[in-house]
């Protein structure tokens, strides 16, 4: 979209004075149950952990348990005992399971399930702990209480004296929770392990991309324009960042408050081909939008066009097209015909049987480079003296030295012209138009 500096100042202004903004990660204003957004999956993984050690500092140790995985490993296709992992292997499976090496356990702790148990909870399921369970019980890797959310429910409004009925109330389920299904995982050098640990996550953090959808009581994030683990590359991701809480002071910055303000500002003026798509988009559907020369705006400019130029679909109507086609092999070679419907008549050229002047095997296949439509379907007379003029132009620019197809393919807007303003030809019920199918570089 075309970018207003008013606007972006306004908005700048309205983040900085509405948004909660902390130098670093050990601020206060990030509690236990704080979830943490990234745009990329590397800081998710390295949140984690460092959750880990904030729920230490911030808990009583005597309102905190904890249970670490047992992990084992042996050589592929050996028949010898598992033996405990090393540490380079539990660093491989920390990288392939779901469930972390440490899971930590105190009172409205927030986890997923990882695997589907059927009629009790599925994965993803959010679910939260309210009786902590005992030293022997996690000892011995016995099934833990936790409360199942109903599905669909991803968080919850509760303050530290909320009771268990709360939740009951809101439809929460009391389930029991043990070890995931043990799954064997191939490492590196010739070495398989697998894990043991309760089938649940912390739910702490997550992609961007993850969270859409998704309503979070507090949610913090770390965007920067020089580390590449934080940046953003589309204005998409910004607009999830900013929706996910309730309202905005629950949404926290990380760092420098000047650093991450320019980084908001970068994102929202970066341009991407998806922007300019857009915005081509608007400007065509905005009531009196004209271009330029002041001319309505009815066709898309396939400069703009996020996709291939080959992957846009021809028109099927039967309304009736001159077209100009170019040899891929050869793209000194043109032809400019007339046909009833365009998404028929390519085909057939490709195939040899459109004309005699297409039919050589050597100049095969044709693409569309422009084609003339808006006609109303009775117009064959017309249609023809369309194609012979664009023919008549192409051949006086080829013989003054004009090489340039898409030149060539332009012309039709001349003759477009040259129809309008002749009387002979009753044109006002119709819509005459060029659309081109090339950009500015011809091998595209």
């Amino acid at each position: 979209m075309n970018e207003n500096p008013q606007l972006i100042d306004e908005f700048l202004q309205l983040v900085s004075e509405s948004f909660t903004f902390v130098p670093d990660w050990t601020s206060n204003e990030i509690t236990a149950n704080t979830y943490r957004l990234y745009s990329k999956k590397f800081p998710a993984k390295e949140a984690s952990k460092q959750y880990v050690e904030r729920v230490r500092r911030l808990i009583d140790h005597n309102c905190l348990k904890s249970r670490t995985s047992e992990d084992f490993e042996k050589a592929r296709f050996s028949h010898s005992e598992w033996r405990p992992a090393t540490q380079s292997s539990i660093d491989q499976i920390e990288q392939q399971v779901k469930e972390p090496n440490e899971i930590l356990f105190f009172r409205f702790a927030e986890y997923e399930f990882t695997y589907n148990e059927e009629g009790k909870f599925s994965h993803s399921q959010f679910a939260i702990l309210y009786d902590l369970p005992s030293d022997e019980d996690l000892h011995r890797f016995r099934k833990i209480k936790v409360l199942a959310a109903p599905p669909g429910i991803q968080h919850v409004d509760y303050g530290p004296d909320t009771d268990k009925q709360h939740f009951i109330d809101l439809g929460f389920t009391e389930t029991l929770v043990g070890p995931a299904p043990e799954r064997t995982r191939a490492l590196k050098s010739n070495t398989q392990a697998k894990r043991k640990q309760y089938g649940l996550k912390h739910r702490v953090t997550s992609t961007i991309h993850a969270a859409q959808g998704e309503t979070l009581l507090k949610m913090a994030t770390e965007i920067s324009l020089n580390d590449p683990d934080f940046n953003l590359w589309d204005k998409g991701q910004l607009v999830v960042l900013l929706s996910r809480t309730k309202t905005a002071k629950d949404t926290i910055f990380v760092g420098n408050k000047s650093e991450t303000l320019s980084a908001l500002k970068a994102i929202l003026m970066n341009k991407s081909q998806w922007s300019d798509y857009i915005e081509n988009v608007l400007n065509i559907v905005t009531i009196n939008s004209t271009t330029d020369n002041g001319l309505p705006r009815r066709v898309m400019n396939q400069n703009a066009f996020p996709f291939r130029i080959c992957d846009i679909a021809l028109p099927q109507c039967r309304t009736g097209f001159v077209y100009f086609l170019i040899s891929v092999k050869q793209k000194s070679f043109t032809y400019i015909g007339q046909c009833k419907c365009l998404r028929q008549r390519l085909p057939q050229h490709n195939s040899g049987y459109g004309s005699e002047s297409t039919a050589p095997a050597h100049l095969r296949p044709y693409g569309i480079m422009a084609y003339i439509c808006g006609f109303d379907g009775d117009n064959l007379s017309l249609r023809l003296h369309i194609e012979k003029e664009w023919k008549v132009i192409r051949n006086r620019m080829k013989r003054n030295g004009n090489n340039d197809p898409r030149q060539w393919a332009r012309a039709g807007e001349r003759v477009i012209q040259s129809v309008n303003n002749n009387d002979s030809f009753n044109v006002t019920s119709m819509d005459l138009r060029l659309v081109c199918h090339f950009i500015d570089d011809l091998n595209e």
